[in-house]
């Protein structure tokens, strides 16, 4: 975290220290947690640009989720976090419920993983997305069945 104030220039509060400490944690043991700031507390500044750094190790997807209005800002905070010392790439991801899924898609998710790099969506792509899967798995188990009925 030393290294992290140095490259970026900030001092992190002891908040901001212990609520990381708690979603490192949380991670580590399986466990999903929420937590609340004001406006102005460091979020897409200080919190995600550091637990992007620590959990993009090349074997977890890392996508950060903000609302519609703050997706570019937090698209060019993790860039610019990103592009000096320490190079990550950062991806955005836009889907809708009509947007086609290839195995591109996958491909690309996968090539996030192992670069160590961070997509950057909002929720109604994350919530198209998903599904989109559900319709795509009920296809599935509609055409096992016809073909379970004519064989």
């Amino acid at each position: 975290m030393l290294v992290f104030e140095f490259i970026f220039g900030y001092l992190m509060r002891k908040a901001q220290v212990t609520l990381i400490d708690k979603f490192l944690a949380s991670v580590h043991s399986g466990d999903s947690v929420c937590h609340q700031m004001i406006m102005g507390a460091g979020k897409t500044t200080v919190i995600s640009p550091m637990l992007q750094l620590i959990l993009a190790d090349g074997n977890r997807f890392i996508m950060q989720v903000v609302p519609a209005a703050l997706l570019q800002f937090a698209k060019d905070v993790a860039r610019a976090a990103f592009s000096a010392v320490i190079h990550k790439t950062v991806y955005t991801l836009q889907f809708d419920r009509f947007s086609e899924v290839t195995a591109s898609l996958f491909y690309k998710f996968e090539n996030a993983t192992a670069t160590r790099s961070i997509v950057v969506s909002n929720p109604t792509s994350v919530k198209s997305l998903a599904l989109k899967f559900v319709e795509l798995c009920h296809r599935l188990d509609l055409s096992d069945l016809m073909s379970a009925d004519q064989g």
